[in-house]
């Protein structure tokens, strides 16, 4: 009965982890579970030692209840004051050690009795821990199936959506083939309208011949014909302007009163032309070599006599003709007079016949010469034909406000089309070619194009809203492009002017940079002009530069309203222009252009004309107002000038161009 009631308290006093019997003091003391068992504290900090995270679940080893336990606070735990007393009173009892009433054998089987519901319940533990891996293990299968179906799923849709783009791209090449056959063709018309004009004036000058032949007997008839011939030039000697290639019918009716004499003297010879040959006068200058006292020059200037047949009758073409003080006619001849008398009259084979009046200091008489001898004009007029081209829409050969040109190999000339976010190219005689460019910030897209400067193949465009320079081919093939915003170098804040050198460097007007960029042909940077302020050397908005024959360069400095003129390494050398009401005067100098002979073109945005000033700075000529008419401007923004001595200005605001 005693052993039966020892064995019962040694069971309570022992600890039911390590199986040892526990002490009042020391890591065998007793401590009290929230579920009101008991464990040593040696075993209490081995089981919160292997926990890791602020709080863990304390499983009871007994009961297997679970408790929150912050990590720690072992020693929060009450000692189980019940425990050592009952191990007191098995001290007494048994008179010995705790274990001595016990074999060994006894202990360990007593011990794994304790310790097999343990064992039971982590088996469970481990079987449930299985099915809960088996499960896991069949939703991941799930899940990768699920990912591989939207893996083909989105490349089914890739595919999709490249043979869709493959579509669009397909149509936009066949679109592009048809629009370029349709060019062609009506390239090739023109062509055969053209090669017909020429026929028709070869067949014309026959005529002329048979005739002439013909009436070599009737000068009598030449009292008759000069009368009216004046009238003609009277009338319509200031102004006169044609839509080719429609019969001239204000001249067809003196035409045909000088038809009714002829044919009255010689009745059934009735063939004449109804329509003329006109006549075009450019007057040439050159600034290198001076005029002897008979104003001839033996250095050949470029030819300033040329002779322009009807064109294409698919086009409208408007000229206009001004003649000034001192330029009368004599018949069917133009006869420029200057204020000592002295003649020029053009000849029929090309030459010009030189006539001075008498005067005590020379001999008078006539001097044949050839137009190149001529080096200025007689007096200081400009007369000149102006041909606009376009009108405002987005269709071909249309413009909405056209700012910057350049010319393409002296054949074509390129207009940037900043309202169309686009670069048209027309040839030389008016006739549209091909566009390329489209708004927006990407390849071969563009945001306002304000300039355009050619070399070789390549056309560099001023991508103003973009910040960049866009490089295409001659045939609107993108190439590259190169800047973008910023203050740094080759960074650009909305530019609007650009050149290209004679020796291959390309010039940036970086207009709201205030400066001047240099670059190679590839974009890469080379070389920094200038600052923002309004002394020498320094811009407010330069908007365009040109370079002449010497390698000056030309800045139109916009808000300091000048043209400053610099060395080839970029040092100021003087500066031209200033606002005021004198002739030439620069309140806006929008965009600038040189000649062959170094004559500098600026147009005046804000007064709507444009002037003339030679190498020297001297100014020579202004022409335009302010207009939608013939030769007028409203707000010209580009100009350049080609090898033949025509003058192209973007007329913005009026959606045009002219040709002078």
């Amino acid at each position: 009965m005693l052993g039966s009631a020892v064995e019962k308290i040694e069971e309570e006093v022992t600890c039911p982890v390590c199986m040892e019997r526990f002490q009042s003091t020391g890591h065998k003391t007793p401590r009290i579970l929230p579920c009101h068992h008991t464990i040593c504290e040696r075993c209490l900090e081995g089981i919160t030692q292997a926990e890791n995270s602020l709080t863990f679940t304390l499983k009871c080893p007994s009961c297997r209840s679970e408790a929150l336990i912050p990590n720690g606070a072992i020693r929060n735990f009450e000692v189980d004051f019940r425990v050592n007393r009952l191990n007191e009173i098995l001290t007494r009892l048994s008179g010995s050690t705790p274990s001595s009433g016990l074999t060994e054998e006894e202990r360990l089987v007593r011990k794994a009795a304790t310790l097999r519901p343990e064992v039971t319940r982590s088996a469970n533990a481990v079987r449930s821990f299985l099915r809960q891996l088996e499960l896991a293990l069949r939703q991941n299968n799930a899940n990768a199936s699920t990912c591989s179906a939207k893996v083909s799923e989105n490349i089914n849709l890739c595919m999709a959506l490249l043979k869709q783009k493959e579509q669009e791209m397909l149509s936009e090449i066949e679109s592009r083939r048809r629009e370029n056959e349709q060019s062609l063709s009506l390239q090739q018309e023109e062509a055969s309208l053209e090669l017909g004009n020429i026929e028709s004036v070869l067949v014309l000058e026959q005529n002329c011949f048979v005739q002439a032949e013909r009436y070599e007997s009737a000068r009598q008839t030449e009292a008759e014909i000069i009368p009216l011939m004046e009238v003609y030039s009277t009338r319509y000697k200031t102004h006169l302007e044609v839509v080719l290639p429609e019969p001239l019918h204000a001249f067809n009716q003196e035409l045909g009163a000088i038809r009714k004499v002829i044919t009255s003297k010689y009745p059934g010879q009735s063939q004449f032309p109804d329509e003329v040959s006109l006549l075009r006068i450019a007057d040439t200058y050159s600034s290198d070599s001076s005029l002897d006292d008979s104003g001839i020059s033996d250095t050949p200037p470029r030819p300033s006599v040329q002779l322009s047949a009807p064109r294409s009758t698919r086009r409208r073409r408007t000229l206009a003709y001004e003649a000034e003080p001192g330029l009368e006619s004599t018949g069917s001849t133009l006869v420029s007079r200057d204020s000592t008398g002295s003649t020029v009259t053009p000849t029929t084979t090309g030459s010009c016949t030189l006539s001075r009046p008498p005067a005590s200091s020379g001999a008078s008489g006539a001097r044949e010469i050839s137009p190149q001898q001529l080096r200025r004009p007689l007096n200081n007029s400009l007369r000149y034909f102006s041909t606009t081209w376009g009108d405002r829409g987005r269709d071909r050969g249309q413009l909405d406000t056209p700012t910057g040109l350049g010319i393409i190999n002296e054949s074509h000339i390129a207009v940037a089309d900043a309202g169309n976010c686009r670069i048209c190219i027309f040839n030389s005689n008016g006739s549209f070619q091909r566009t390329f460019g489209r708004k927006g910030r990407g390849r071969g897209q563009l945001n306002c194009p304000n300039a355009v400067a050619c070399f070789g193949d390549k056309i560099y465009v001023a991508d103003t809203y973009n910040h960049r320079i866009v490089i295409h081919r001659t045939d609107g093939s993108f190439v590259n492009y190169f800047g973008n915003r910023g203050t740094g170098e080759g960074e650009f804040d909305r530019p609007i002017g650009i050149t290209a050198t004679p020796d291959g460097r390309i010039l940036v007007a970086d207009t709201w940079n205030h400066r001047i960029q240099e670059f190679d042909l590839n974009g890469n940077f080379l070389n920094m002009i200038g600052t923002r302020g309004s002394g020498r050397g320094e811009f407010q908005c330069p908007c365009s530069v040109a370079i002449n024959r010497r390698g000056h360069i030309y800045v139109c400095d916009l808000d300091n309203k000048r043209v400053q003129v610099l060395s080839p390494d970029g040092e100021y050398m003087r500066e031209f222009g200033h606002p005021g009401d004198h002739e030439g005067a620069l309140h806006a100098p929008r965009a600038i252009a040189i000649d062959s002979n170094d004559y500098v073109y600026i147009t005046e945005y804000e007064r709507h004309y444009f002037v003339v000033y030679d190498s020297e700075d001297n100014f020579v000529s202004q022409y335009g107002s302010h207009g939608n008419g013939v030769g007028e401007f409203d707000k010209p923004c580009g100009i350049a000038v080609d090898t033949t001595g025509r003058v192209f200005v973007s007329d913005s605001s009026n959606h045009r161009l002219h040709v002078f």
